[in-house]
């Protein structure tokens, strides 16, 4: 890690590791036009990828290959929370930028967060987020800086028990406030979402609407008061 002022953090599991449009996530990243020195970490669980590297797609062992990626490898699955947790604590003195898997990055996102961070070192940024309950609870946002410790510590299991492994953008605001960490949206135009035909929009609207976030917020807050 000598000498790296980031880690640029993502995810994916088996649904979409041959998804064709991964090579050009990865290839946005790469291309950042920036003064900043990053590292490109890309967690992946055993629960998807059992056989680990024989399992992923010839792309990604290719970049694995030439080490432009650092795969991490986690036996439990915490789904998009694991881009960023398990990272924190492998580097818990780094800023980490995560973004998704269907997130094509602009060349000047890595260097317009980190200018950002440098004026503003204790605050996780966000792109296009929205508020939350709380007027410091912020949420979303395919691309986040996180500075170090910004996070409450907390085990992965509360995330899976009272939020079922999804919706961790609220999950992630709640750690936020709990370590009084602020939130800075930047209404900054640095990435676009593909849509490609294994998107299933109305299909991953179905699965969220059985999560009542609101209230697996309010239990989880309950919990951590007893």
């Amino acid at each position: 890690m000598n000498n790296i002022d980031c880690i640029v953090s993502l995810t994916t599991w088996k649904g979409r590791i041959n998804n064709p449009d991964l090579p050009k996530v990865l290839y946005s990243i790469f291309r950042q036009e920036t003064k900043y020195k990053f590292k490109v970490v890309m967690t992946l669980s055993t629960v998807d990828f059992p056989n680990k590297e024989k399992d992923l797609c010839d792309a990604l062992n290719l970049f694995i290959e030439e080490h432009l990626i650092e795969i991490i490898w986690v036996n439990d699955n915490t789904r998009a929370l694991k881009k960023i947790c398990p990272i924190m604590d492998i580097y818990p003195d780094t800023p980490i930028l995560t973004t998704d898997d269907d997130i094509i990055l602009l060349k000047n996102a890595v260097e317009t967060f980190m200018n950002v961070h440098q004026q503003n070192p204790k605050c996780i940024l966000t792109e296009l987020g929205h508020r939350l309950v709380d007027k410091d609870e912020i949420c979303t946002g395919s691309f986040r800086l996180f500075p170090p410790h910004s996070l409450y510590k907390l085990s992965s299991d509360y995330f899976m028990k009272y939020f079922e492994g999804y919706e961790d953008d609220v999950y992630m605001a709640i750690l936020a406030n709990l370590e009084g960490s602020k939130t800075l949206i930047l209404k900054k135009g640095i990435c676009y979402e593909i849509k490609t035909q294994s998107y299933n929009a109305s299909a991953l609207n179905r699965i969220y609407r059985k999560i009542p976030w609101r209230k697996c917020r309010q239990n989880l807050l309950n919990a951590l008061k007893k």
